[in-house]
């Protein structure tokens, strides 16, 4: 319980740090409440997963430990002004995120030994879906800042300018695309059957999601697609891949590979 308060209190007091103007590029405030949070979010998670029966990979820990890979990307970008926005929004969700452990049941089958090849392909996905989740919120922000800029200037001066809020869109989106190209190339090559019944799912919305992004990566290199037509695109593929992620697991309540 006391390691989840101090969690919180330090993702909390980094984001108003950066929310309050005191996190600049130059200043390293927030860092040190951020970098003790990511390392009791870490402890706790492993105390949550590991157990002496194996691996509890329930939804509750696997929200929690995508939020603290977001949490872990967003502090190695810190320097990018991009990232800053999106600190303030997603550090507070990781903070509350590890009191879904106790809100949620835990896996009701408990995973031994994972295979190096399974591992790298859960990493995979793992830091894909980090990059999606955080460029779905980004693209948000950008036609949210697209919009108020028009007709309340003054309230989005504290984001960075549309052309860099823009550009590290451009990033999420690359990055996520590249991942989740490796995470399915991976699970091509090391997972014996990805058409099995409880993997079809998962592999199909995958799929889906990776079509729509590298079909927005098209039009955005060809036709300069911004706005609502990025968050279209990036929220639908979003979705897809948390359907990949998280349906299959509800409906077969057990670990998808």
């Amino acid at each position: 319980m006391l390691s989840a308060i101090l969690i919180l209190g330090g993702y909390l007091f980094s984001s108003w740090l950066l929310a309050s103007g005191r996190g600049g590029r130059a200043s390293a405030a927030p860092l040190a409440p951020w970098l003790v949070a990511l390392v009791l979010h870490v402890h706790l998670l492993v105390q949550d997963m590991v157990h002496g029966g194996g691996l509890d990979l329930g939804i509750g820990n696997m929200v929690s430990s995508i939020f603290w890979l977001i949490a872990a990307i967003l502090l190695a970008l810190f320097r990018y002004d991009g990232a800053r926005p999106l600190a303030i929004a997603l550090l507070p969700l990781a903070g509350f995120t590890v009191w879904l452990v106790a809100l949620l049941p835990p896996d009701p089958v408990r995973w031994g030994h994972l295979s190096w090849p399974i591992t790298v392909h859960a990493m995979l996905s793992l830091l894909a879906y980090s990059f999606i989740s955080m460029a779905v919120v980004h693209a948000l922000l950008c036609y949210g800042q697209q919009r108020a800029i028009k007709r309340l200037g003054s309230l989005v001066s504290w984001l960075p300018p549309l052309e860099t809020m823009d550009d590290f869109l451009v990033f999420l989106v690359i990055s996520a695309f590249s991942l989740l190209s490796a995470a399915l190339l991976s699970g091509l090559l090391f997972v014996h059957d990805l058409f099995v019944q409880h993997l079809v799912q998962k592999t199909m919305f995958s799929l889906l999601a990776w079509l729509l992004l590298g079909f927005f990566l098209w039009g955005r290199m060809r036709y300069g697609w911004r706005g609502s037509v990025a968050v279209g695109y990036i929220l639908t593929s979003g979705t897809a891949l948390a359907v990949a992620y998280f349906g299959g697991r509800l409906l077969y309540h057990g670990y998808t590979y």
